[in-house]
């Protein structure tokens, strides 16, 4: 079955008035995260929940507050589906293309870094590309991909990596680095924070990288949420005490 043309017309003006409908019959007047019961649910990474969301979590664990995080991790798609069907408060990632009835804000930008163990891999910071080339190479993606924009700008130079494994799990590398004389390169946020917690060492990549944005993205129907907006300014808040 399709939509017929007037259908298709109508779309929008319905899915405005719907919105509408749903903002009047969940006006939400106040918001005590002390007093007032919430289950926010929330989509990230495990990197990003990690990095993140667990600072959030320091405060909804102080004594009195009565507030909770579900938290999931949903691929681009299945996000902003979550939101348009009031699955989901808030969206947190790499988030580039939304829909017009969303709102963003951007968190902070981030280029990529490479994560090694010191112990293992006795490099020079900055990694020189020539030693950098030479290294074999944990890839993160989500997609098991076995090449990223490191292959390509290494190819322009007449250089080639060994990739020795992929892994859609970014927060089990630290571990790996850990064991293994290998090399990855992670959103500088989430290196940092992996050094930190197991005693890595991080370098600038000596390659151009792109930069990526972090954000939040919320229906519009929510927009004057109250309890959404504190949220939202929690997190806020663990971006700019997150190490850097």
């Amino acid at each position: 079955m399709e939509p017929t043309a007037r259908a298709e017309r109508l779309a929008e003006p319905v899915r405005e008035a719907l919105m509408a409908a749903g903002r009047a019959l969940a006006i939400e007047e106040s918001f005590d995260p002390a007093q007032d019961r919430r289950i926010f649910s929330v989509s990230a990474s495990d990197t990003l929940q990690t990095v993140l969301l667990s600072r959030v979590l320091c405060d909804l664990a102080a004594d009195g507050m009565r507030t909770a995080l579900l938290l999931r991790s949903l691929d681009r798609d299945a996000m902003l589906i979550a939101l348009d069907e009031g699955e989901l408060d808030l969206a947190v990632g790499f988030l580039p293309l939304v829909r017009r009835w969303h709102e963003r804000q951007a968190l902070y930008e981030t280029e990529h870094v490479c994560l090694f163990n010191p112990d293992l891999l006795r490099l020079p910071v900055p990694v020189p590309i020539e030693a950098f080339a030479a290294c074999g190479y944990i890839v993160p993606s989500l997609r098991a991909e076995m090449a990223s924009f490191v292959d390509e700008a290494l190819e322009e130079r007449g250089l080639r990596r060994r990739v020795v494994a992929t892994t859609a799990q970014f927060m089990a590398i630290p571990m790996m680095l850990k064991q293994a004389s290998v090399i990855a390169t992670l959103p500088a946020l989430i290196a940092h924070y992996c050094a930190n917690a197991a005693a890595l060492a991080t370098s600038p990549l000596p390659l151009p990288s792109p930069s990526l944005t972090v954000s939040m993205v919320w229906h519009r129907r929510d927009a004057r949420s109250p309890s959404i907006a504190w949220l939202r300014d929690r997190i806020r808040a663990a971006v700019g005490s997150a190490p850097s």
